[in-house]
């Protein structure tokens, strides 16, 4: 479960965690390259999750973000935690939030993502949106349907009244941090975190 840790997962030291924010204020393009030209003839589109398939993401996506917890630096038994805590907030009784929306990425008709987005987890007044989670299938990757999707995004969250979104990303997940970089989310805030030696004294014998 991404409580606000987008990914496609990938697996790299570095831990810096930044957090990035786009107003939306106009919708880019997908760039004139291979992807794009395979969107134009390829309809990429939001549906809602159908109920029939959302308790198997929720139990994929909390096992995943746990992987990216423990990734990130938790033990496992404190990234198992987080993620559980994660379920039981963000899922009540198994159904999102109010106002929150998971959707399925869909290409051609067919799912080939997921997308999870809702008021901003400290600013719940419906101007600052986030995305919570979002992940294009292996299979399907390069392809573009990640941009696409968060160009749909903006659009929705626009639709909604919103007027900023943004997110957080593993250090560690180059991949997704080019191309938010890319799309124009700029980073409001970085967390760093070290390794600390236990000092002579307490160091065993």
């Amino acid at each position: 479960m991404l409580v606000h840790e987008p990914e496609w997962l990938t697996r790299h030291a570095t831990r810096p965690t930044p957090r990035c924010r786009r107003r939306i204020d106009r919708l880019d393009p997908c760039p004139a390259n291979r992807s794009s030209a395979r969107l134009d003839r390829m309809v990429v589109t939001l549906s809602p999750m159908p109920d029939e398939r959302f308790a198997a993401w929720i139990l994929a996506k909390t096992l995943q973000y746990a992987e990216s917890r423990e990734a990130a630096g938790e033990t496992p038994a404190q990234a198992r935690a987080t993620a559980r805590e994660s379920e039981a907030v963000n899922f009540p009784d198994g159904r999102p939030l109010e106002l929150h929306r998971v959707f399925e990425i869909i290409a051609d008709g067919d799912p080939v993502g997921s997308l999870w987005i809702g008021p901003h987890p400290q600013h719940p007044d419906g101007v600052d949106w986030w995305v919570y989670q979002i992940e294009v299938d292996e299979e399907s990757r390069g392809n573009g349907y990640g941009r696409q999707a968060m160009l749909l995004a903006e659009r929705e969250v626009a639709a909604l009244g919103g007027v900023t979104l943004g997110l957080n990303v593993f250090g560690f997940n180059t991949v997704a941090r080019e191309l938010y970089a890319s799309l124009g989310y700029e980073v409001t805030s970085l967390q760093l975190r070290k390794p600390v030696a236990p000092a002579d004294d307490e160091k065993p014998e």
